[in-house]
């Protein structure tokens, strides 16, 4: 009980950073979307977005949220662009 309880704690944690860190630059990805839901490209883009916030916690290379621009140097964005023209 206390392991399931930990993980959930844990996922909530990741939901959270995920929602403060999502870089300003992109257009946000909802953690529970009520459209795109079944859009297997976006759902991929939002795990590799949240992974990597999620790294860099871990690193201790998260600023507070107003100070994460997020860089012009991650390819996301045209990724996302790339599955919708499809």
């Amino acid at each position: 009980e206390a392991e399931r309880l930990e993980e959930q704690l844990r996922t909530a944690e990741h939901d959270r950073l995920y929602v403060l860190h999502f870089p300003r630059n992109k257009k946000y990805l909802s953690l529970f979307p009520s459209s795109d839901a079944d859009n297997e490209a976006v759902a991929k883009l939002r795990k590799k977005i949240r992974d990597r916030i999620v790294r860099q916690a871990e690193a201790g290379k998260l600023g507070p949220p107003e100070e994460d621009e997020g860089g012009d140097d991650e390819p996301e964005a045209a990724e996302l662009e790339a599955s919708e023209a499809e």
